[in-house]
């Protein structure tokens, strides 16, 4: 009579654990953290579906009107309309404030906007359109 080992080993934090099936050998999968093997219930609930949400939040299509307020010196203010997903819409709002500001520079953390290390602006979400996942 062979005495298999049951369980799997997690290919996400290498723990020995009890998975399903008939040795025990099922886990979860990993994706999107890891292409092959599979991951302990632990894994699962604290790394892989946390990883999931983002990526879906990331990717998640949008369409939003934002008011850009104050922008340098001369006081810009200007009211525009961007689509994509987040990063789409992060980099096309960068590229608009480089427009004005006259500086490669720049960044934006949801609510300010900055050239370097210096505050040169505000920005206001007045409408947010949530489209299809890509």
């Amino acid at each position: 009579m062979e005495n298999k080992q049951t369980g799997f080993k997690c290919c996400l934090c290498g723990k020995h654990s009890e998975g399903w099936g008939k040795n025990k050998q099922f886990g979860n999968n990993p994706s999107p953290l890891a292409k092959k093997g599979e991951c302990c219930d632990e894994c699962n609930s604290t790394k892989v579906i946390q990883s999931r949400i983002e990526q879906y939040q990331v990717n998640r299509m949008r369409k939003i009107k934002i008011k850009i307020i104050d922008l340098g010196r001369e006081k810009f203010n200007g009211t525009f309309i961007f689509e994509g997903n987040k990063k789409e819409i992060n980099k096309q709002l960068d590229n608009e404030c480089r427009k004005h500001l006259l500086s490669n520079d720049i960044s934006c953390d949801g609510e300010t906007i900055f050239a370097g290390f210096r505050a040169v602006g505000r920005i206001k979400i007045a409408e947010e359109q949530h489209g299809k996942n890509n």
